[in-house]
């Protein structure tokens, strides 16, 4: 399909609104709203750490992490998004702050 096509626009804006809705459900903890963000066959792939499969999976270990954190903020960038057919791949930058709780309190950490 043609870049300029309605169809594909908007099928980039649902998306770009799908990852955008993977960073603010995390960073207000709504973990609910987090499994809409996946399907049941979603592959995460958290280059350099972990490549974990299912949506189930995929919060499970995302919430189990963060919920060692008083605050995180996580910012995108580049997000690329490319659209054949009905199908799409989408990938981006990410910049995370974590601030911990607890022992951890005064630590921050960054990805």
């Amino acid at each position: 399909m043609a870049t300029n096509e309605p169809q594909n626009f908007a099928d980039h804006l649902e998306i770009q609104q799908v990852v955008n809705l993977y960073a603010s459900s995390i960073d207000k903890s709504r973990w609910s709203a987090l499994e809409g963000v996946f399907t049941d066959d979603a592959i995460a792939n958290f280059i350099g750490l972990v490549v974990f499969e299912g949506r189930q999976a995929i919060t499970d270990l995302i919430s189990s992490v963060l919920v060692q954190c008083s605050v995180t903020q996580h910012l995108l960038g580049n997000i690329n998004i490319e659209v054949n057919g009905d199908k799409a791949t989408s990938t981006c930058y990410l910049a995370a702050l974590h601030v911990g709780v607890g022992d951890y309190a005064a630590e921050m950490f960054t990805v």
